[in-house]
């Protein structure tokens, strides 16, 4: 029932209002105002991952070269030394990502609202990282474990070490008790996004079931009130 909704915006002189919903009938959206957003907030298309497999059964389902890099990661000649892989390093981690996003020029949060964030979660939040090189951090909420920032420096991507990254924080999540991996967005032709397609393909050779969302809706109160939509 939108009534209600258009009061409440009237009520509260709203003039602009965005509606990012799991399903939509696109019609009632345009009936009442709305129209499709060219400019998506959230992600429209993701990918996820059944977390109450055994990781053996996760393994199975990622793509052979996917499996291929995690055995020589895991699995190195004797003598070398093995990856430094370390949990809950959260400074290390802000380090990593803000490198890494400098490297791919993409805007990277300030440290205070990387600080907020994670003690907003506490022990809902982890983070993954490697050789100080790749590292990524999670959120888990309702049992659903997101894959919230994810980063690499120019080395650590050559050593494939997000590969590494990824399956640790996977299994981590297991641990903690989710059901769900969800990889947070993948690209999508309906919203083209030239950037997200080199993270989409490294997503992708992990298996999992894609899930796409209708996208969010605008809506303005220009001269008219917003229950004369209704």
């Amino acid at each position: 029932d939108w009534q209600p909704v258009l009061e409440v915006l009237d009520r509260n002189r709203v003039n602009v209002c965005r509606i990012d919903p799991e399903i939509a009938a696109t019609n009632e959206y345009k009936k009442h105002g709305f129209r499709l957003s060219r400019d998506q907030m959230v992600a429209t298309r993701t990918l996820l991952l059944d977390l109450t497999k055994t990781e053996e059964n996760l393994l199975k389902e990622f793509a052979t070269e996917t499996r291929r890099k995690l055995k020589k990661l895991t699995h190195l000649p004797t003598g070398r030394q093995g990856y430094e892989v370390k949990l809950n390093s959260f400074e290390i981690f802000y380090n990593i990502l803000k490198e890494g996003y400098r490297e791919i020029d993409v805007w990277c949060p300030p440290l205070s609202e990387y600080k907020s964030l994670v003690t907003s979660f506490k022990n809902k939040c982890f983070c993954m990282t490697v050789d100080k090189k790749a590292g990524c951090l999670v959120i888990i909420h309702k049992q659903v474990a997101e894959y919230y920032y994810a980063s690499a420096t120019s080395e650590g991507k050559a050593e494939n070490l997000p590969y590494l990254v990824a399956w640790e924080a996977i299994k981590e999540a297991k641990k903690r008790g989710a059901k769900c991996w969800d990889w947070n967005g993948l690209y999508d032709e309906r919203f083209p996004e030239k950037r997200y397609l080199g993270f989409s393909f490294f997503k992708k050779r992990f298996g999992g079931v894609e899930l796409n969302f209708p996208g969010g809706f605008l809506g303005w109160r220009l001269l008219s009130n917003w229950s004369t939509h209704a």
